[in-house]
């Protein structure tokens, strides 16, 4: 394991006045957006400086490791004064970080044009519907957190894995946190005191699917929305399975994959079922871990369809009694009327209905990225997305192919998330969270075997069959 990098002042002293210039840029940009205010200039400030601090006195990689750590534990944490989430301020943070330690940067791929091009599409979509600051404001933090994934690219292999372990820890924690609050308390009337948590404290807090044996809870936990649990579950999932190894992996698995079923998240279960297949039928492992790989599937299959509210939660899909499908099939139907003359920019990026959660839920939001993204940026930024998902799934692809087990499980894993859950839900395209969360898969998938793979492959390829 590669140690903690550690930074003197001498190392930052170079670069020191750039940051200080930045920090106090950023305090003045975020503090405006945050409500044109002192109390929120002085507190971005502080934010900012502090994170200069922690480079400072030699920290550095802290602050990746937080970032992990909180977007899969409670991504919906607010700053205090500032009421933003935690997990943003801290991707403030680490593009300073990023810039104050020298690293060569790596080779530029086909997907990192990608984002870049989706980035100034989407400036140029922003610049011609804008109305409000608020606009403004939402294209700012979606793109700061789309560009998340050029900091985590410039960290070594190593510093990588360390940060998708963290990540993956704080899934653990919102995992077993939402199961135990599904136990006991179903009504969720305790959680409307964690209002810092993002619950409403007048209470609504619980999340319900009604089939045809009535009503069925949804886990929730510390995501709020459980389509969004389910995505970033399904995500530490992914990275969980790749980077960990024995019986650690099959417990966080299990633990994972239960929490996934619960959120009743039809689309995260079909991109895990996808997955499963692609590297059981078409990768490149051993016929001995393939074996392996499908009974464990089946019996883990068995084990979630056990559970009444999954089980007729599938069997509900499609039918009559499925408001979901209703609802899916009236927003394709209404989606070229609600496009009409707004085709090449977008109907806008400060529309309430993707900014906010009462009017997002009085709406029928189309339920597909691609889709959604056309809407809100116009066919041009939908294009440039599409090609970022096409290039995306080539890489993965070759991932897939790999005898190496991890980088299998990296690859089948965007490619079971791209073609089923970003078809079929659109939290990557509204929440910040399951934008920086894919942006870290991303990450992982341009990183290549390089970034999944132990510093010594044979020893590691061994105790992958042996404990798979």
């Amino acid at each position: 394991m590669v140690e903690l990098m550690r930074l003197s002042y001498r190392d930052v002293r170079p670069v020191v006045p750039a940051l200080l210039s930045a920090a106090a840029a950023a305090a003045l940009v975020f503090g405006a957006f945050g409500g044109v205010s002192w109390a929120h200039i002085l507190a971005w400030a502080v934010l900012v400086l502090g994170g200069l601090v922690v480079l400072l006195f030699g920290h550095n990689m802290a602050l990746f490791l937080a970032f992990g750590f909180l977007l899969g534990a409670a991504p919906t944490i607010q700053v205090p004064v500032i009421n933003v989430s935690a997990v943003f301020a801290l991707a403030v943070l680490v593009w300073i970080a990023a810039l104050a330690r020298p690293r060569p940067l790596p080779r530029i791929q086909p997907i990192d044009i990608a984002f870049v091009a989706l980035l100034v599409a989407s400036a140029v979509s922003v610049a011609a519907t804008v109305d409000t600051v608020g606009s403004v404001r939402e294209f700012v933090r979606w793109a700061i957190a789309t560009a998340v994934v050029f900091p985590l690219r410039l960290l070594s292999a190593a510093e990588l894995r360390r940060v998708g372990r963290a990540f993956v820890a704080g899934a653990c924690l919102a995992a077993a946190t939402g199961i135990a609050l599904l136990k006991l308390d179903p009504n969720y009337s305790f959680v409307g005191r964690l209002s810092f948590l993002g619950y409403d404290p007048m209470g609504g807090n619980g999340r319900f699917v009604v089939g045809t044996r009535g009503a069925a809870n949804r886990l929730v936990g510390t995501y709020i929305d459980p389509n969004l649990g389910g995505f970033m579950l399904l995500i530490a999932l992914i990275v969980a399975i790749a980077l960990l190894s024995g019986h650690i992996r099959i417990v966080v698995g299990g633990l994972l994959s239960i929490a996934i079923a619960l959120t009743l998240s039809r689309s995260a279960m079909g991109s895990a079922a996808v997955s499963a297949i692609v590297l059981v039928f078409l990768s490149r492992i051993s016929v001995k871990l393939k074996l392996r790989l499908l009974a464990l599937g089946v019996v883990s299959s068995a084990g979630l369809l056990a559970i009444p509210a999954v089980r007729f939660r599938l069997i509900d899909s499609f039918g009559p009694t499925d408001t979901g499908s209703v609802a899916r099939r009236s927003a394709f139907q209404e989606f070229p009327h609600e496009m009409a003359g707004h085709w090449f920019f977008g109907n806008g990026w400060g529309l309430p209905e993707l900014i906010d959660a009462v009017a997002a839920s009085a709406s029928n939001n189309i339920a597909n990225s691609p889709l959604l993204t056309l809407y809100r940026g116009g066919v041009v930024v939908a294009a440039v997305f599409v090609m970022m998902l096409v290039i995306g799934i080539v890489a993965s692809w070759r991932l897939a192919r790999s005898s190496d087990f991890p980088s299998a499980v990296i690859g089948t894993g965007f490619i079971g998330l791209a073609v089923v859950a970003l078809q079929l839900d659109f939290t990557v395209v509204t929440l910040i969270s399951a934008t920086m969360a894919f942006a870290l898969l991303v990450a992982f998938v341009t990183g290549g075997a390089a970034a999944i793979d132990d510093p010594a492959p044979n020893a590691q390829s061994s105790d992958e069959e042996s404990h798979a």
